[in-house]
């Protein structure tokens, strides 16, 4: 690598593209010429003359990585083109895969930028190899051979009957058999028995016939038993001495590999859709549930008849709504936003569904600091990686052993690095999850935060557990380190900067406890208008703000909202209305009653928010959002904050 580099980089930000130069020098670069542009105009002048290699963003203002991969196709330039981005779908990694990137990596993640380069280069090295042999074949039979024996894909000469005459090198290499153990044999005898019949229809059946090519995608096996994706052209061969066919074939069981991910991405993203959309109707149900039970509460005192069980029923209501909201976490369509959170006591609730969901087999232990500081950090967010963690701790132990969660406080001394990142100095949170498993190589142990890398077996994971949970650590300022070794267990240290220790609880008697009532903030008068397009919720929520104080006005659809709004403009204080409903989004009504009307201030309810939440369309202020089922006290007390700012 000590040979003069040229690099292109497509990226809006200075200080990143001083950071990509930076790793590639410290990976053995020592060279380097980089240059850098951000707009379509500045890339296209950039290739002239045309760079060893571009590194690019995936997103930027004016511009793209997809565009720029389609000029460089179209131009037919032949240069390594690696996306270096902050963050990228499964979907998007696999699309710049397709249009021809070399590679993509996360901006945490530089420091395989230095090997990603090396390889795309090395590749490139081998694309030009390959056409010059190409060329070369048209020359001499020398040559054709000399072409053949390198080829990177797998070239079979077989007879009429099938029988393999000739296998090139890359055979042994993609196959595992030597050339003398697999000639003579038949070639259809080691496809798969699903796709034999079709396989031989297309090449000897279609060639037969006068096709002058035939194409075929199918399962190989290999000399190690596994199924290896094949993807063959073959075509018809006519000597003097010899007839049959030459086929030439290529291992996409990678591509078969990402194609299937991306599959199974869909089809959860499809399960997502639906978690969500049951989610939104089965939280107004719960609403109203809890809603009249609280209203009936309220009048009874703790000894009255039947007040138990109404309590009971209420506490039902919100662990059916806390089982919602975690199967809207874990289908990944509830959206968060970092908070300060005890991390004990998340990991108290935690422990038992993760108990639950990783089988009786494997103990599940907590060993938890008191005093513990807060961290901050989205609670949904912080659940997910606690239950990534626990299933791959499970899929490790093979269904039997113990898993131990621990927490405590760890100290960073001066700055240090972590994967490339610079860790801060002070005092973190430290969460350690310990299991008892089969434990990782070195090897293994380096590569498991990167999207796509699984050691499952195929369709039993996506690969994208462990890169979602470092994204997270990541987005928070921490960091993680991972102890391992192959059959000593693996443990998780996952560390959050420590915010504040919070004070010990005051301990309530239990009579306070059972005498103790919410207080409800009432209104004075003030008028609302109240948007909500179920039926008894709107009926439910509107006696609750009528209990308060508040003046209500009701709309079951945003249409008919506006037709209200607009007849008593001078007098509603405040908006009251749910998110998702048919017509218009709450937060797009409320944006439309606030053109005609600057002044007005509203609350959003929501049962399932998804991709529609406050500010996504432009909104300019902070809305609070009450999250279904709420508690009427919740609601006015926000009521009256929002009114009396």
């Amino acid at each position: 690598m000590s040979s003069p580099l040229r690099v292109l980089i497509l990226e809006d930000s200075p200080p990143d593209a001083e950071l990509m130069v930076r790793a590639l020098k410290q990976s053995g670069y020592e060279e380097i010429t980089w240059s850098r542009a951000e707009s379509e105009r500045g890339f296209q002048e950039a290739l002239s003359p045309p760079p060893d290699v571009v590194l690019a963003d995936y997103t930027l203002p004016s511009y793209d990585a997809s565009r720029a991969l389609t000029f460089l196709k179209n131009a037919r330039l032949d240069v390594p083109f690696i996306v270096v981005t902050g963050s990228i779908s499964e979907e998007a990694a696999v699309e710049c895969i397709r249009a021809g990137a070399a590679d993509y990596l996360l901006k945490g993640r530089l420091a395989r930028l230095g090997p990603a380069v090396q390889r795309a280069l090395r590749d490139k090295r081998l694309r030009q190899e390959k056409r010059r042999a190409e060329f070369a074949l048209l020359e001499s039979e020398e040559r054709f051979k000399a072409a053949v024996q390198h080829s990177t894909d797998i070239i079979t000469i077989l007879n009429a009957e099938g029988v393999i005459l000739y296998q090139s090198p890359a055979g042994e290499r993609i196959l595992g058999y030597e050339a003398g153990e697999i000639v003579g044999s038949n070639a259809f005898e080691y496809v798969h028995p699903e796709d034999r019949d079709e396989t031989f229809r297309v090449f000897v059946d279609g060639l037969a016939a006068g096709q002058g090519v035939s194409r075929a995608t199918y399962r190989f096996r290999s000399a190690t038993g596994e199924w290896v994706h094949l993807e063959s052209v073959a075509s018809a061969m006519q000597a003097d001495l010899l007839s049959g066919y030459v086929i030439n074939s290529r291992d996409i069981t990678e591509r078969v590999r990402l194609q299937e991910q991306l599959r199974h991405s869909q089809k959860m993203d499809a399960m997502g859709r639906l978690a969500g959309g049951v989610a939104h109707d089965f939280n107004n149900l719960l609403m109203a549930i809890g809603g009249y039970t609280q209203m009936i509460l309220a009048d009874l005192t703790p000894n009255a008849p039947h007040f138990q069980e109404l309590t009971q029923i209420n506490l039902a209501t919100e662990k059916a709504a806390n089982l919602v909201r975690q199967l809207l976490l874990f289908s990944r369509r509830e959206s968060g936003s970092a908070r300060r959170i005890n991390p004990n006591e998340v990991i108290a609730e935690m422990s038992r569904l993760i108990g639950r969901v990783i089988g009786e087999a494997i103990s599940v232990e907590t060993q938890l600091e008191e005093g513990l500081p807060t961290v901050e950090v989205d609670t949904g967010s912080f659940e997910q990686i606690l239950m990534n963690l626990a299933v791959n701790a499970r899929d490790a132990m093979d269904g039997e052993g113990r898993l131990t969660i621990s927490t405590g406080v760890t100290e960073v001394a001066g700055e240090q690095a972590r994967d490339g990142a610079p860790v801060a100095p002070g005092a973190y949170v430290r969460i350690t999850m310990r299991d008892t498993g089969c434990g990782m190589d070195a090897d293994t142990a380096e590569r498991i935060f990167e999207p796509f890398f699984t050691t499952k077996p195929a369709g039993a994971g996506t690969g994208l557990g462990l890169s979602t949970v470092y994204g997270v650590i990541q987005q928070c300022g921490g960091f993680v380190d991972v102890e391992t070794a192959p059959g000593g267990g693996t443990a998780f240290h996952i560390c959050f900067p420590a915010g504040e220790r919070p004070a010990a609880p005051a301990e309530t008697p239990p009579a306070a406890k059972e005498k103790e009532r919410v207080h409800i903030p009432m209104g004075q008068g003030e008028t609302l208008l109240l948007v909500e397009d179920d039926d008894q919720l709107r009926k439910l929520v509107s006696a609750a703000l009528d209990n308060m104080g508040y003046s209500v006005l009701a709309a079951g659809k945003p249409s008919e909202a506006v037709d209200v709004f607009r007849k008593n403009r001078d007098t509603i204080d405040l908006l009251v209305t749910d998110i998702i409903m048919p017509e218009t989004p709450g937060n797009v009504l409320y944006e439309k009653l606030r053109g005609e009307a600057p002044g007005l201030r509203a609350v959003f309810l929501s049962g399932y928010t998804g991709d529609t939440l406050p500010g996504s369309d432009g909104t300019d202020i902070a809305v609070p959002v009450l999250q279904k089922p709420f508690r009427f006290h919740e609601l006015g007390q926000t009521i009256r904050d929002v009114l009396d700012d």
